[in-house]
């Protein structure tokens, strides 16, 4: 089966009301989904990492997750199985974190299907690489290697374990999530803030945002173990 598996990495706390907040998520994510027929859908949850997973076996319903992804602001790393239906490369650049496998390729076929980009891919990748590289890409449709999707900045890592690839991604996005949850949620937003608005606004979100962790939990605990480098 071709499907595609993306992870939300610390959206859950590991108690109880986390597991409330992904049923929440859960029915949000279905009924976005309902609107493209056809596939499947599953959403689990790993108790010990706090990592949540997505699984969905139709392309057609991308549209309506990437603008979800895009407002919710989560942090997401794409993993993408034999998918050959078309849209896949496109969708990777939705998220935070990218990795591939030795072999394996990413592709933007549109201009050879007589087509643009046309759920955020251009917007994103833009972003991503520069408008330069950007338009190498797209305009050329050529296939990009793990190894030289790294070195242009296209995928962040390039995994190892043949036998468990989503295992290692795990491992690897674990660096990132080590913190404490609400933290690093606001920090994704003040890097969204930063990236979407006027330098201005931009400082301005950053104070409230910071004012919102000040003597939180997180900062009180690591002042009380005498945690800085």
């Amino acid at each position: 089966m071709k499907y595609a598996s993306l992870l939300l990495s610390r959206l859950f706390v590991k108690n109880v009301p986390g597991y409330r907040r992904l049923t929440t998520l859960s029915d949000e994510l279905r009924s976005k989904f309902s609107a493209f027929k056809g596939g499947t859908v599953e959403l689990t949850k790993d108790d010990r990492t706090g990592i949540a997973e997505v699984h969905f076996s139709n392309p057609t319903k991308r549209n309506s997750f990437s603008g979800h992804m895009m407002v919710q602001l989560h942090d997401v790393v794409r993993e993408l199985h034999s998918w050959k239906e078309g849209g896949g490369a496109e969708l990777t650049t939705a998220c935070d974190f990218r990795v591939m496998v030795p072999g394996s390729e990413i592709q933007f076929v549109q201009v050879r299907m007589g087509l643009v980009p046309g759920w955020g891919g251009t917007t994103r990748l833009v972003r991503l690489l520069g408008a330069h590289e950007a338009l190498e890409l797209l305009a050329s449709s050529r296939k990009v290697g793990a190894e030289e999707a790294h070195e242009i900045g296209l995928v962040d890592y390039v995994l190892q374990n043949y036998e468990s690839p989503l295992a290692e991604a795990k491992n690897w996005l674990g660096q990132y999530i080590a913190g404490d949850a609400h933290v690093i949620r606001t920090l994704k937003e003040t890097i969204v803030k930063a990236r979407e608005l006027s330098t201005v606004d931009s400082l301005r979100e950053e104070l409230r945002l910071f004012s919102t962790v000040w003597s939180g939990p997180a900062n009180r605990e690591a002042l009380k173990k005498k945690l800085k480098h």
